[in-house]
């Protein structure tokens, strides 16, 4: 028998006030080319190149289940205390990773994890409509009976 869970109405299809029992399937490194600036702040014609890591959570149960949602950090880890690569990457882990140990994300893909969403701000489509996306926010351990359980993988 089919089923629905009643939301807020919104543009955006994930509310960003729950949290979804996923797993990490991959994490990918791309580069992003844009035009430099000058000291005014007006794009030049040099370009340059900027790295970030993608991260892909596949949601594995709940009225979002097998949708992917994606997150971008930066290609580094480090101690500073915002740093979401340490982060997601010692949540995925359920420990803390030292200080010039080295990580790996192979290491932490297929891990079962919950996620947040944080709302981007609407952007135009080249049709005249908005694009109301959704993007990882936060990553954390499954606790309780959601770790206990079996992956659905």
């Amino acid at each position: 028998m089919p089923t629905s869970v009643k939301r807020e109405e919104s543009e955006y299809k994930y509310p960003d006030d729950e949290y979804y029992p996923s797993v990490l399937s991959r994490v990918e490194e791309v580069e992003v080319p844009y035009f430099k600036k000058d000291e005014a702040g007006v794009k030049t014609t040099e370009q340059a190149i900027f790295r970030k890591w993608e991260w892909y959570f596949k949601v594995v149960s709940g009225p979002f289940e097998g949708d992917t949602l994606r997150g971008d950090t930066p290609p580094e880890m480090t101690t500073r205390e915002d740093n979401k690569v340490r982060i997601w990457g010692e949540a995925l882990l359920g420990r803390e990773i030292e200080v010039g140990e080295e990580f790996d994300t192979d290491q932490i893909v297929g891990l079962p994890c919950l996620i947040s969403v944080r709302h981007e701000k609407p952007r135009d489509r080249p049709d005249g409509t908005k694009f109301y996306g959704s993007v990882v926010d936060e990553v954390m351990p499954r606790t309780g009976t959601l770790q206990d359980e079996e992956p659905p993988f």
